[in-house]
């Protein structure tokens, strides 16, 4: 069975004997002890058809088959079909966790998650009125999967004005130089686990001397995020 996703990704499932069946480094199992026992998979094929995105086994000891597989929008995979394997992998709170029959239907979810992290820093905590500000903006994949579509914001915040950006990911918007609103958004079709990119933008202070102002930075993903606590960094700066 397959199915692709919105990013052509083609995601494959079935059963194999193999022992050195093809899978990837964050796979939920990795191998089956010998040629006699049988383990369904989910195989993730990329858009160009010469490597794969995600790759599992999924199964026990003894015999897993599987049927069907299916996606949701965050690219988690749903598989159906059939195991004999009492020490078949559950987790949550399961509709049923252990083998009833000689064999029994199962459904499991797959899911294809990293952990996206933004940090921020600035140049200088205090700035004159009319001075500018750098902040340096740094997201990262933590892993263990690779995030797709990644996404970073940054609103300009009130008391600022835009005064430009520089940045290693390949597509950013930004508002007109100057202005006082809209955001700068910019975006990662994919970032690996360990992978980075980094977004300085630069603003001008034009509130008046006293003023506290905060820049708030944010991101995420298309593919599931694990831990969405590191999600947006935030910077005080004071007009002096």
């Amino acid at each position: 069975s397959i199915a692709v996703n919105s990013g052509d990704i083609a995601f494959v499932t079935g059963h194999t004997t193999s022992t050195n069946f093809p899978t990837t480094s964050s796979a939920f199992k990795k191998s089956i002890g010998s040629e006699l026992d049988t383990n369904a998979f989910v195989t993730a094929i990329n858009a160009n058809g010469q490597s794969l995105y995600y790759s599992t086994l999924l199964g026990g000891s003894k015999n897993t088959l599987g049927y069907a597989i299916a996606l949701d929008s965050a690219w988690n995979a749903y598989l159906v079909g059939n195991t004999t394997d009492t020490d078949f992998p559950t987790a949550g709170n399961p509709y049923q966790d252990t083998l009833e029959g000689e064999g029994d239907g199962f459904l499991s979810k797959v899911v294809i998650a990293g952990d996206l992290r933004v940090t921020m820093t600035a140049n200088k905590n205090g700035v004159a009125h009319n001075g500018y500000v750098t902040f340096y903006a740094h997201v990262t994949d933590l892993g263990p999967d690779t995030s797709n579509n990644v996404v970073f914001t940054d609103p300009i915040p009130s008391g600022w004005s835009y005064a430009g950006i520089y940045t290693t990911t390949t597509t950013c918007t930004t508002p007109q130089m100057g202005a006082t609103s809209g955001s700068v958004v910019c975006n990662q079709s994919q970032l690996p686990k360990g992978s980075s990119f980094y977004v300085n933008v630069y603003l001008r202070a034009i509130a008046s001397s006293g003023s506290t102002l905060t820049n708030t930075v944010t991101t995420s993903a298309q593919t599931q995020d694990l831990n969405q606590t590191n999600n947006t960094a935030k910077v005080v700066v004071t007009v002096q």
